[in-house]
């Protein structure tokens, strides 16, 4: 009797130690299955990011066409600004305008997307860390792509904005010509004493009304048919103010100037906020591609569309 209490008592560990062993091997298949299902998730993700990114490829080419087009068409725009006048500069400046507030309209509705798109990425990153070497190499060749192409747009996008101001330059030379010309003429047997006023509506300029100023030099002959000779010099002055103009125009530029630095000093805390994130977090973490995929809208959106002063 005392020997078999001896082997149950021996018998009795090694069941527990089975039941132990047994409850670790079904944990540990668990914990494979999910991390294969992990793993496959990820797989799935790469792949959507990579069509994202074949798309925004595509939209960037059709982008990058479309400012080409602009241009060529601003350098035709420009060809033929000698030959007209005053009707051709407003008309052309005015579609334009038209043409870059559909585009920021465009880009404004672009850039959400690509922000909740950027949200998303976040959220998958931080479920699953794991990166490799391979797409950090190739996330540096993005980052250095997308930085010579901000500078080849940025270049663009300054070419664009000359081109308008000396657009708007050279209209501003001919509306001041056209108020400041001199006009004489020799009524004959009658003098037209009232001119009809002329109505500008471009934005850029806007006079109500003129005022007419004559100054007759009467010479007064008296014919059997009593017919009189009246010879008038006609002054043209307008009550126009080009100071104020021009202090409404440095106005414009000032607030612009002031949406740009402080879009430059978000832009400059967002790189500071991610960079120090990714440096205390996993060394696979891959918060880099978060902020290229979040900062690459912007880009885009600056070389298509100027500022409208």
């Amino acid at each position: 009797m005392e020997g078999a209490y001896v082997v149950a008592d021996e018998e009795a560990p090694a069941t527990v130690e089975i039941k132990d062993l047994g409850k670790r091997y079904d944990l540990a298949l668990k914990q494979h299955r999910l991390t294969k299902e992990l793993y496959e998730k990820l797989v799935d993700q790469g792949q959507i990011t990579e069509e994202l990114m074949g798309e925004m490829e595509q939209e960037n080419q059709s982008l990058t066409n479309k400012i080409k087009e602009l241009k060529e068409q601003t350098e035709n725009e420009k060809m033929s600004i000698e030959k007209n006048k005053e009707l051709m500069h407003k008309k052309d400046l005015e579609e334009k305008k038209v043409k870059i507030g559909e585009m920021e309209d465009y880009l404004e509705k672009m850039k959400e997307e690509n922000q909740l798109l950027a949200v998303e990425l976040e959220e998958l990153l931080k479920n699953h860390q794991e990166e490799t070497a391979e797409n950090i190499i190739k996330l540096s060749e993005m980052e250095c792509t997308k930085k010579k192409k901000l500078e080849r747009y940025a270049g663009i996008i300054e070419e664009l904005k000359d081109e308008i101001h000396l657009l708007e330059k050279n209209l501003k030379d001919i509306q001041e010509d056209q108020i400041l010309t001199v006009v004489k003429y020799e009524p004959g047997t009658e003098v037209l004493q009232t001119v009809e006023e002329d109505v500008y509506k471009n934005d850029l300029i806007s006079v109500t009304s003129r005022e007419w100023y004559l100054y007759p030099t009467i010479q007064t002959k008296k014919t059997p048919n009593q017919i009189k000779t009246t010879n008038f010099n006609i002054y043209i002055f307008s009550p126009f103010s080009w100071q104020e103009y021009g202090v409404r125009i440095l106005q414009r530029g000032i607030k612009a100037a002031g949406y740009m630095i402080l879009f430059f000093i978000l832009f400059v805390v967002i790189l500071l906020l991610l960079a120090s994130s990714g440096t205390i977090s996993d060394s696979n973490c891959n918060l880099w591609m978060v902020a290229f995929e979040f900062l690459e809208p912007y880009g885009e959106l600056s070389y298509i569309v100027t500022p409208v002063f």
